[in-house]
């Protein structure tokens, strides 16, 4: 992690960096200001992160699924959920695959965004005569037009939600602390105290 404490996380496999690429650049062109991590050093950096991160917005696809570090970052962000004022959520789930179809608890996840959904497609086919010049100097990336506008939708409201935080008087008997102990932390001031 940087300098500056990052509003936001982006949870994904590393199969799915096309989507991750897009909203972070989303967010840096229409909200410069913010800090959006989704690489790290080592695990120590990751874990830091996603205990004290505003928003992780966890990507789910069947990789992700599969991948134990992301399945570990999205039961940080499930813990740290369960903290957080419902207002101003912590997960910020967006299924960019159909899930395979297991019984898990990530089928019963209210998703803010699937981009499996038919509304996207739908929307193209009836605004895309309307909308060509608007998006036509975005639309560099490597996904479908519909895969955009769910994605643009979710850089609005992951801008809106900081925006909220920013303007939401902070209780100071409610800051949150690390949820989860970090081992990789544990380990590093044990050393340090056995010096």
């Amino acid at each position: 992690m940087g300098k500056n404490k990052s509003n936001i996380a982006i949870s994904f496999h590393k199969s799915d960096q096309k989507y991750a690429d897009y909203i972070s650049a989303g967010i840096s062109r229409l909200a410069p200001h913010l800090n959006v991590e989704s690489h790290w050093e080592d695990n120590k950096a990751r874990l830091a992160t996603m205990e004290t991160v505003d928003r992780i917005v966890a990507l789910l696809s069947p990789s992700y699924l599969e991948s134990p570090e992301q399945v570990e970052e999205f039961h940080i962000a499930i813990w740290r959920q369960r903290m957080a004022d419902p207002s101003l959520p912590v997960l910020y789930p967006v299924q960019i695959h159909v899930l395979p179809v297991r019984p898990t608890y990530f089928h019963i996840i209210p998703y803010v965004v699937s981009l499996e959904d038919q509304l996207w497609l739908e929307f193209e086919n009836t605004y895309k005569n309307d909308l060509p010049g608007k998006f036509a100097k975005l639309s560099v990336s490597r996904l479908k037009m519909e895969e955009q506008y769910a994605l643009d939708l979710v850089n609005a409201d992951l801008i809106d939600l900081v925006y909220k935080q920013s303007n939401t008087p902070l209780n100071k008997s409610e800051i949150p602390c690390s949820s989860l102990v970090n081992i990789f932390t544990l380990r590093d001031r044990i050393k340090e105290l056995q010096k």
